[in-house]
């Protein structure tokens, strides 16, 4: 069920990114979108050398896309290659399974959330140096810990509302607290400052936009 819901985030997303390349609406895209699911045996019978699988689907009229599982270590990638974008989604397989995503363009990276797990957190900045392009913005909402794996000249953004959630007294803050306290030193409780604030609309990033 989690990849399900997933590949269904990813493929919402990247075509929503690929509608002004396109000209077609997201929302005939997301329809058109094939989802692909591997079944627990496929997954049982995988070998090292087959750690990196991809599977390839394409609907009619609609954009094809890559499917590329890539084993880390403690999490695993996701990798949905639209063509000129990628979302990466990134599963901590930590003690609360938490996702993450990168979306790569052309020109850069931007991230949304963050693992707050070190070991995650010092896994996913490996992943993120490898792919050789600079990470300019990250969205925050509800998984800011940790956030600061991904630089500190990176942008910063979130809603008013999740700003709030996210300083002291706020409903995220106190849920990273508890975690802290639950989880000692393996879990970062850092949370970056947010340096934009973002109003309901469309967001503009490093060769996309999503609203």
């Amino acid at each position: 069920m989690r990849r399900l819901i997933t590949v269904a985030i990813a493929a919402a997303a990247a075509a929503s990114l690929l509608a002004g390349c396109s000209g077609s609406s997201s929302a005939t895209q997301a329809e058109e979108t094939t989802v692909v699911e591997t079944t627990a045996a496929e997954e049982e019978t995988t070998t090292a050398e087959e750690s990196a699988s991809v599977v390839e689907t394409q609907a009619e009229d609609s954009e094809p896309y890559t499917e590329t599982t890539v084993e880390l270590g403690v999490g695993v990638m996701q990798v949905y290659d639209f063509g000129n974008i990628k979302v990466h989604a990134y599963e901590s397989r930590d003690a609360i399974d938490d996702e993450s995503y990168l979306i790569e363009s052309e020109s850069g990276l931007t991230a949304l959330e963050a693992p707050g797990f070190k070991d995650n957190n010092n896994e996913l900045a490996a992943y993120i140096e490898s792919l050789g392009k600079p990470m300019t913005s990250v969205l925050l909402a509800y998984h800011p810990a940790g956030a600061e794996v991904y630089g500190a000249d990176v942008e910063y953004i979130a809603t008013a509302n999740a700003q709030a959630a996210q300083q002291e007294g706020g409903s995220v803050k106190g849920l990273i607290d508890g975690f802290v306290q639950g989880f000692g030193d393996d879990y970062d409780g850092t949370i970056p400052e947010v340096t934009k604030v973002i109003e309901p609309g469309t967001i503009t990033s490093t060769g996309w936009s999503m609203l």
